[in-house]
């Protein structure tokens, strides 16, 4: 018969403790990782959906058009999205790859990254559900 491995007091204590200390290091990791977060997720009914027309390019300082090859540049087309849930909407800016296919009275969720720039949200992924 084959003989069965115990584990001393000693080894079990050790064990025990590993086991533990390993708990404490995961939820350190986890609290470090979202004192570090910046990042938001809203869901909701999606109430309106437009796409921008694409505005041109201005110098700040000169007021001018902003020229390349002596033509004007303009900045991307995006939509504006309006995104309502338990009685209040938000609008967000979407860029023009993830906007294409929403539908206007579907649910979503729309995830992203709150930027430093005038504290925008920044939409990154966009889930139907």
């Amino acid at each position: 018969m084959a003989e069965e491995n115990k584990m001393t007091p000693q080894q079990l204590e050790d064990a025990m403790y590993a086991k533990v200390m390993q708990r404490i290091e995961d939820e350190q990791n986890k609290k470090r990782a979202a004192l570090n977060l910046s990042s938001f997720q809203y869901g909701g009914t999606l109430l309106a959906v437009d796409l921008s027309t694409p505005q041109a390019k201005i110098d700040r300082t000169t007021k001018q058009p902003i020229l390349s090859d002596g033509q004007p540049t303009f900045w991307d087309a995006i939509y504006f999205c309006e995104l309502a849930h338990l009685g209040s909407s938000r609008k967000f800016v979407v860029p023009l790859e993830l906007g294409k296919d929403l539908e206007k009275g579907m649910d979503y969720l729309f995830e992203g990254d709150l930027i430093d720039v005038d504290n925008k949200l920044k939409v990154k992924l966009i889930t139907k559900i």
